[in-house]
C-alpha cells in the first residue's frame, strides 16, 4: 500500500512489452463495485476471495506484470501461486514516505480499522519472500521500472 506498484507496474509492462494487470482493479470490475463498497457491504473475507480469483486469472497469461493488493501474500495459497508463476518484486518504501503518499490518496478501507504499522507488520513477512527486493531510494516511477528491468535481465 503506497509503494507505487500500480504506477511502476504500468511503466514496467510498457518497457517489457507485455500486459499489465492490477488485482484491485480486477476485483472491482468483477464485483461491479468499488473496493470500499466490497469491504463495507461484504467484508474483507469476500474481498480476499475475489482477490484470489483475480490472482489465478493472471496466471492464464503467458507474460505480464501484475500489481498485487498489499494483503495478497497473507494467503499462503496466493503466495504459492504468485511465486510459482512469476518473479515477485517487493518495492520497499520507508514508512514516512508511505504515510505521505497515502495522505493524498483515496480512502483505503483497511486504514479505517487498523493502523498502517499494524498492517505492515502482518504483511512484511510475505513481502520478504520476494525474489527481488528493491529499496525505493527516491527514484521516480520510470527510474524504478528501469531498475526492475535491469535486475530482471541481469540477475546477480
Amino acid at each position: 500500500m503506497g509503494c507505487g506498484k500500480t504506477t511502476v507496474g504500468k511503466i514496467l509492462a510498457q518497457k517489457l512489452n507485455c500486459e499489465f494487470y492490477d488485482t484491485d482493479e480486477m476485483v472491482a470490475r468483477s464485483a461491479g463495485k468499488s473496493i470500499s463498497n466490497i469491504f463495507s457491504e461484504h467484508g474483507q473475507p469476500r474481498f480476499r476471495d475475489l482477490e484470489s480469483q483475480a490472482i489465478l486469472e493472471t496466471t492464464r497469461s503467458a507474460t505480464g506484470v501484475v500489481a498485487l493488493g498489499g494483503g495478497s501474500l497473507l494467503s499462503k495459497e496466493n503466495a504459492l501461486v504468485i511465486c510459482s508463476f512469476g518473479t515477485l518484486v517487493y518495492i520497499r518504501v520507508v514508512m514516512p514516505v508511505i504515510e505521505s503518499r497515502l495522505l493524498v490518496s483515496h480512502a483505503r478501507p483497511l486504514l479505517q480499522t487498523s493502523s498502517l504499522n499494524v498492517l505492515f507488520a502482518a504483511r512484511e513477512p510475505g513481502y520478504l519472500k520476494a525474489h527481488i527486493i528493491l529499496d525505493d531510494t527516491g527514484l521516480n516511477p520510470n527510474e524504478m521500472a528501469s531498475k526492475i528491468v535491469t535486475v530482471l535481465t541481469n540477475p546477480a
